[in-house]
């Protein structure tokens, strides 16, 4: 048994149409955990960031990398929905352990600050609005939820790379974001996957 109540279309839920879920009570046990506490994509119920330290954050990071010089500040962006799972998520983007991320836009559809561009960059911070990493994207595509392989999760961090984990923690992350918006998920819904790559950390290295 899945994590999944029971309800609506089975066909829109993973389960349906050949996409089994969990059976052994110890792997459902650590897919809801990971559900309690990990936010795949990006969050931002953390502190507002101060403008001058994001600016000189920026700067230093063009600066180190020899980057063209702008005076325009990347887009913002916070990984995680408490502080232990923000900075879990940044180290792991800071060691490589973490690639991309996954949105929609049924998520994303209007706000430029949380649309993935590539060749885009932005700041990471964490939940007290620390700037922490500079990332580029290097890659957007949008394909189903249902035609997600392990090819795109072997992104994401490591404790949801296999597809049944995948599946199951960012269906309840997506039916939480989109009920914010008045929306359900769906199997056929649209997910954006974004690749990036650091730039520079707290060290600008």
């Amino acid at each position: 048994m899945g994590i999944f109540p029971n309800t609506g279309n089975l066909d829109d839920r993973p389960g349906a149409k050949g996409f089994p879920l969990f059976h052994s009570p110890v792997a459902t046990l650590s897919v809801v955990c990971l559900v309690l506490v990990m936010s795949p994509g990006d969050a931002s119920s953390g502190d507002p960031p101060d403008s001058s330290v994001l600016d000189s954050f920026w700067s230093k990071c063009q600066q180190a990398r020899n980057l063209e010089m702008t005076t325009e500040t990347p887009r913002i962006r916070q990984f995680g929905r408490d502080k232990r799972v923000s900075s879990m998520l940044i180290e792991l983007i800071a060691a490589g352990e973490k690639n991309g991320t996954f949105t929609s836009p049924w998520i994303f559809e209007g706000d430029w600050n949380t649309t993935p561009v590539v060749g885009g960059y932005s700041i990471v911070t964490d939940l007290d609005a620390k700037p922490r990493l500079v990332l580029k994207t290097i890659a957007v595509h949008t394909m189903r939820f249902d035609e997600i392989s392990e090819k795109e999760t072997s992104l994401d961090g490591p404790a949801v790379r296999a597809l049944e984990v995948w599946r199951d923690v960012h269906w309840a992350y997506f039916e939480r974001e989109l009920a914010m918006r008045g929306k359900v998920p769906s199997m056929r819904m649209p997910v954006t996957i974004e690749e990036f790559e650091v730039v520079c950390d707290e060290g600008n290295r």
